[in-house]
């Protein structure tokens, strides 16, 4: 079945947007598009969603009296309970109000919560909110833990075996096991480091053998890089080296 305002047959009404008087009535919004110079706006103008399109204030005249009023002091509890313990925007409360055919503004809102000492939210606020919100079960292991993204859907543990292959615990063990330095050369290893700029030389590689995928332990970028060219080159690759040192020293 077809929602009400997913059609554009209902009629409306136009009305100035300083007096509130009547302009003119339509048969629809179709039809009011055809005697202006604008395409868009009506409908969000008739459900509240935006106060004017086109300059000019639009209501459906069938079944819809909206009160225009900024004077809201009657739902001062009702407003307070959505903004504080719902954690509602503002533009939330203002919709809802607008569905009870009260339009009213944002600021109108935000006036009457800050004459009743309520600390208005900002952005980051309601951000962080948002996201202490962000209960979740791993898809992995199903445990239970709080999202930091809005598109997070594993666990902190089942993302890092993901990203390295190996579980987190048995990361720490190796990283305490070699006193946080590097199994061949005993360079001081960044636990977590990113890899960037200087630091690539010194973030912590898990080895591991290419064939068998058996972790070996930990080494600096630079052992990696080249224990992995020594495994690409034939055995007799290192004896070559070897006699070449040898001819040039």
């Amino acid at each position: 079945m077809t929602s009400k305002y997913a059609s554009n047959t209902r009629p409306v009404n136009q009305r100035d947007s300083n007096t509130r008087d009547l302009i003119a009535s339509f048969t629809s919004i179709n039809e009011a598009y055809q005697h202006v110079d604008f395409k868009s706006g009506i409908g969000l103008c008739c459900r509240g969603k935006i106060p004017t399109a086109g300059g000019f204030i639009w209501e459906y005249a069938d079944d819809y009296v909206m009160i225009y009023t900024d004077d809201i002091s009657d739902l001062t509890d009702d407003i307070v309970q959505m903004y504080i313990e719902e954690r509602m925007s503002l533009n939330e409360i203002r919709q809802i109000l607008c569905k009870t055919k009260r339009f009213v503004s944002r600021k109108a809102v935000q006036k009457l919560l800050i004459q009743n000492n309520v600390q208005i939210r900002t952005k980051n606020d309601d951000r962080r909110s948002f996201i202490r919100c962000l209960q979740r079960k791993c898809k992995t292991c199903d445990a239970d833990f709080t999202a930091k993204t809005s598109n997070e859907r594993y666990c902190e543990d089942c993302r890092f075996l993901k990203r390295r292959g190996i579980s987190q615990a048995h990361f720490n063990s190796m990283y305490e096991h070699q006193n946080g330095k590097c199994a061949l050369c005993s360079k001081v290893l960044e636990k977590y480091g990113n890899g960037c700029g200087q630091n690539k030389w010194t973030r912590c590689c898990i080895d591991h053998n290419h064939e068998t995928g058996k972790i070996r332990g930990l080494l600096c970028g630079d052992c990696n890089i080249t224990l992995g060219h020594i495994e690409s080159k034939a055995s007799s690759w290192l004896q070559v080296v070897a006699d070449y040192l040898g001819r040039t020293l």
